[in-house]
């Protein structure tokens, strides 16, 4: 729970916040109160990851990284509206439940010093949430490489399913599809097999691989949902229910109009709910907002992938440029990348791994 509350962002930040803030102190650890408003599973969690995201005007006191179990005394879990629905026959993805965002309000309680990771320390903010998100950035990717996987699925199904997957022009657009997958899956395959062992030991998946992908992902996606839906026309829209399409008196009816070119008109319908859960309910619009916010925007992520790339408008791209223009190197050498990205990227080939 990094988020800070959305209060008044035109200030200088010196007023009374709501934020979670360091008002104590003893031998045992720190005392925090206040509010961290976004979680996602929160409620079903057992510790509470608390941090803060840099921003101007940030006080020490709410610079707090750190851990909590979730049933700690004072802490009281606040969840929003779940989106579930268990009618899991016309519903079929958010049947499966719902991640649940949560906020957390933090009345008072204290924090042992075995689990405070850091305090205070308002550089060190906008340093430590990129060593803890870099493997999670990770798991993002995968996650939007297999969405795209399989939405490319879904509108190959349905351009088979309504006879209009040989349509030269058809073709064309499932292609942008096939490309968006294909981007991904090669974006998750280049942060691993340009990945290295961290000074820590740990295997990291390579950060501007991974960061780059999710870009590509966040600028794309919603054109690619504008795209499906629009192949699949009404289809994702207007569908019988399975109520309706059990009734007999109904269905004789309805049957006809969903008959398609492969497959029998059932098959058709299964796939309208899941596009229509995917991208058109309240359960959808979360997961695309998720996807949008989670760890970063893509704003923030092209920010930070060029703290993390270059400082300074040097390093070996440029030389290579200069080289092609004939240009000699510039004489004094500049420091290309900050020294914290050197130390928490520092390249060593794993076992066994080829040089």
């Amino acid at each position: 729970m990094f988020i800070d509350p959305q209060t008044d962002r035109g200030g200088d930040g010196s007023g009374p916040s709501p934020a979670l803030t360091i008002v104590g102190e003893t031998d045992e650890g720190i005392i925090v109160n206040g509010v961290k408003p976004v979680g996602t599973s929160a409620a079903f969690a057992q510790w509470l990851h608390l941090g803060v995201f840099f921003r101007p005007g940030l006080p020490p006191d709410q610079v707090i990284f750190g851990v909590i179990p979730t049933n700690t005394p004072g802490v009281t879990i606040v969840s929003r509206e779940s989106y579930v629905n268990d009618d899991a026959a016309n519903h079929p993805m958010a049947a499966m439940g719902d991640e649940l965002d949560s906020a957390a309000i933090i009345e008072n309680v204290l924090i042992p010093w075995d689990c405070v990771f850091h305090v205070r320390n308002v550089e060190h903010a906008m340093l430590y949430p990129k060593r803890v998100f870099d493997w999670h950035q990770y798991y993002v990717l995968v996650r939007a490489a297999v969405r795209a996987e399989l939405m490319v699925g879904l509108a190959m199904a349905m351009a088979n399913s309504l006879g209009t997957y040989e349509i030269p022009e058809v073709k064309v657009r499932l292609a942008k599809f096939v490309e968006f997958q294909h981007i991904l899956q090669a974006a998750v395959l280049a942060a691993e097999e340009h990945g290295f062992i961290t000074p820590g030991g740990q295997f990291k998946p390579a950060p501007l691989r991974v960061d780059t992908g999710r870009a590509y992902f966040l600028e794309h996606y919603p054109a690619m949902i504008q795209e499906l839906l629009d192949l699949c026309g009404r289809v994702a829209l207007m569908y019988p229910s399975e109520g309706q399409w059990n009734d007999e008196k109904l269905r004789k009816w309805m049957e006809p109009t969903v008959t398609g070119a492969h497959g029998d008109g059932y098959d058709r319908i299964k796939m309208a709910r899941v596009i229509h859960d995917l991208f058109l309910t309240e359960w959808g619009t979360r997961q695309q907002m998720f996807d949008n916010f989670q760890s970063t925007p893509l704003r923030m992520i092209r920010f930070l992938n060029m703290m993390r790339f270059y400082q300074t408008p040097t390093g070996d791209h440029i030389d290579f440029a200069r080289q092609v223009c004939g240009i000699e190197k510039a004489e004094t050498a500049i420091d290309a990348q900050p020294a914290y990205i050197r130390r928490i990227d520092r390249a060593a080939a794993p076992a066994g791994a080829a040089t």
